[in-house]
């Protein structure tokens, strides 16, 4: 039986109360548009569903930051990042990895934190949590630990240097979280932001209309037109331009790597501090803040493309 002081000891790994999300059974989530309850975080434990948490709050501040480290070695690298740190970074088992918690002594602003995380994530590979520098809408989110992962049915545990769990099982690890480490965040410079103009439509479109995306991403020279608004050096490489998942929203460390794509009309570039990459048309998008579905018309109408 879990007791309310230990539901309590896992409110404190919780972010935004006022909504959160649900894992469906792919892996993905399900935005709640209700504040979190008690009730919701026994479901979580019980396995009867399995919550994610947003990090901000609505004034842009976490009370912790996760460094995802999705690969086999991942909780190698992150015993790396904890020795550069010199800070407690808790580890958790992930279903492809590992995570890396930071958990702080107060709030802090989004920026200040990725500030100080996100050169260091960047640096070793990993996707660093918040993704944004400011509250823009609900941010990023994580899987609320001691849940189980819907698409491994495996619950994954907080884990010691040598590998072993924190404790024996669920409660013990509840036991555990207040007495894990807190630490303070450093005030790091914050970066200027660097505006760059946007390039005027110039790239013609044939004169009939694609019948889809692919087809029409197939049909461009895609290293050309993202060097139009990013400068990239001989190997494609250049600082990323959608500044939400930067220190300060702006990226000094050339997270963006740009390649010829290996199939018509497939992905051609590929962030490292995101995570997360796409197609030409993604990329426009993204860069100009389109619905796709308006992007799409604006292809289809003829004139020019971007």
């Amino acid at each position: 039986m879990i007791d309310q002081s230990l539901i309590d000891n896992l409110w404190q790994l919780v972010g935004r109360r006022d909504t959160y999300a649900v894992q469906l059974p792919n892996g993905s989530y399900a935005r709640v548009s209700r504040p979190l309850r008690c009730a919701d975080l026994v479901d979580h434990l019980a396995g009867r569903k399995t919550i994610g948490t947003y990090l901000l709050d609505q004034a842009g501040y976490c009370s912790f930051a996760v460094l995802d480290a999705d690969s086999e070695d991942g909780l190698d690298m992150l015993r790396a990042v904890q020795v550069e740190l010199a800070v407690s970074v808790h580890l958790e088992r992930s279903r492809r990895g590992g995570h890396g918690w930071l958990l702080f002594d107060q709030a802090y602003s989004a920026d200040q934190v990725r500030a100080w995380l996100a050169p260091i994530a960047a640096r070793h590979h990993l996707e660093l949590y918040p993704k944004q520098a400011t509250s823009k809408g609900v941010g990023s989110l994580i899987r609320l630990p001691l849940g189980i992962h819907r698409k491994s049915g495996t619950r994954y545990p907080f884990i010691e240097a040598s590998g072993r769990p924190v404790a024996r099982n669920t409660v013990g690890i509840l036991d555990w979280i207040p007495t894990a480490a807190r630490i303070s965040v450093p005030q790091i410079p914050l970066a200027p932001v660097v505006a760059r103009p946007t390039p005027s439509l110039t790239v013609a479109l044939p004169g009939t209309p694609f019948t889809n995306i692919r087809e029409w991403n197939a049909s461009q020279d895609a290293v050309s037109v993202i060097a139009r608004y990013v400068d990239l050096d001989s190997h494609g490489a250049g600082c990323c331009p959608f500044g939400e998942h930067h220190a300060n929203g702006h990226d000094s460390h050339a997270s963006l790597q740009v390649y010829e794509p290996h199939a018509p009309g497939g992905y051609c570039w590929y962030c490292h501090a995101l995570g997360a990459g796409g197609s030409l048309f993604d990329f426009l998008a993204r860069y100009h803040g389109m619905a796709p579905r308006d992007l799409w018309k604006r292809i289809q109408t003829g004139g020019a493309a971007w």
